[in-house]
């Protein structure tokens, strides 16, 4: 791939322009990053995957960061406690039915 070249305009250097998309992505994985380590914390747990699955509604832009958690929610699926067990096969399904077919 190529790496994005600085723009030089009249002797000086302009900054690379930015996409908003960037900034949002970035949010998106901090976002399931945090979730994902409170999956396992028993009084956050259920939240953490319930934010998970709703995280699911943002499309294409979480996508890769929602497919790199899948295996952590999977997990949680064998949970003791059947609250979690249920909102671990929510998050799995809400992952599984917006992300593409090539996407694992």
């Amino acid at each position: 791939f190529l790496e994005a070249q600085p723009i030089l305009y009249l002797g000086c250097q302009l900054p690379l322009p930015t996409s908003p998309v960037d900034g949002m992505a970035t949010a998106i994985k901090e976002e399931v990053d945090g979730l994902v380590a409170k999956i396992s914390d028993k009084k956050d747990g259920q939240a953490a995957l319930e934010g998970l699955g709703a995280i699911a509604s943002k499309g294409s832009v979480a996508e890769p960061f929602l497919v790199a958690a899948l295996g952590a929610i999977l997990e949680a699926t064998g949970d003791k406690s059947k609250n979690v067990k249920d909102a671990a096969v929510a998050a799995a399904n809400a992952i599984v039915e917006m992300m593409s077919p090539f996407a694992v």
